[in-house]
């Protein structure tokens, strides 16, 4: 189980200090600062056949280090942006709101302790490793069998991608109830002869229909390099930054000839100025992912229901 310090006690704000300057220093200028708008755009298209939904959806997709299924935000989510005046902030929390309200997630009220942090920064590579050093934990590389994260080499290219968007999300197993599993601890073990406490999972039953726990998103981190991203609309970085936030997408997934706004940027973080928002492979994406079982047998089955609503 993850403990409270786990949830970003104190990290948000050490990290705002660390930045060390003002967001009119870090706003990207010109086209962003005349689209101060909370306008939501679904690019219309076909719909996917179901080759192409599943296809898009293991490409998409990728699981913890320690888990077999794919995780996502669990009831409550709470953004917090940093680095942008409060108007262009408070649009970005409203668009990752909306669309957690699609997926019949809740977001908090202002003021409640932030569980996905967005820093937007022109100093993203220094950043990144300055939140790592304040507080390693939160990265949930050293904990327990019980949290989850992409793993060592993946928190590697997190450190140092030249992409204009990087996130990271740190799950934890829970029942099938969606409970905390009894006995868990945030063990690490330093010998070979330790062994950690025996963890139990209360749960009903088990087959190759179901399992017999839950991956759930604990918190998450994403950080935008301000240089990086000059030039796109403020309302579809908006969308794309709630599209990486509420879904754990692989950031080197290959979706250039898919109808997404993962294209927003290409392979060497050129922005394509033409995407304006969500497409509907996304919307139809992001709402099947959330439909899909979250106690399933497999990442797979969970891959083939979503293929499965997309086409819905």
């Amino acid at each position: 189980m993850i403990s409270s310090r786990f949830a970003f006690r104190g990290l948000f704000a050490s990290a705002v200090m660390a930045l060390s300057f003002n967001a009119a220093a870090q706003q990207p200028e010109g086209e962003v600062e005349q689209q101060l708008r909370n306008e939501t755009v679904i690019v219309e298209g076909q719909a996917p056949t179901l080759k192409e939904s599943f296809n898009f959806t293991r490409e998409l997709s990728v699981e913890g280090m320690k888990s077999k299924l794919l995780a996502r935000w669990n009831k409550r989510i709470c953004p917090a942006v940093s680095g942008l005046s409060p108007d262009k902030a408070q649009l970005i929390a409203d668009r990752i709101s909306e669309w957690a309200l699609e997926v019949d997630l809740l977001p908090d009220d202002p003021g409640c302790e932030p569980n996905l942090a967005i820093f937007v920064t022109d100093s993203a590579d220094s950043l990144a490793q300055q939140l790592y050093e304040l507080d390693p934990e939160t990265f949930g590389l050293a904990a327990d069998w019980t949290v989850s994260t992409r793993g060592r080499f993946a928190f590697e290219d997190f450190l140092e991608t030249t992409s204009p968007v990087r996130w990271w999300h740190v799950s934890e197993k829970l029942s099938e109830q969606g409970h905390p599993i009894t006995g868990a601890s945030r063990f690490i073990m330093k010998d070979a002869r330790q062994a950690p406490r025996i963890a139990t999972v209360n749960t009903t039953n088990s087959s190759r229909l179901k399992g017999h726990y839950r991956q759930h998103i604990n918190h998450g981190i994403i950080i935008v390099d301000a240089k990086r991203v000059e030039g796109v609309r403020l309302d579809t970085l908006a969308d794309y930054l709630a599209f990486v936030s509420l879904l754990q997408v692989d950031p080197d997934a290959d979706v250039k000839d898919a109808n997404t706004i993962l294209n927003l940027f290409d392979e060497v973080g050129i922005a394509n100025t033409g995407i304006r928002g969500l497409t509907e492979w996304d919307t139809r994406y992001l709402k099947a992912y959330y439909k899909a079982k979250r106690n399933a047998y497999s990442e797979r089955q969970q891959e083939q229901q979503i293929a499965y609503y997309m086409r819905k």
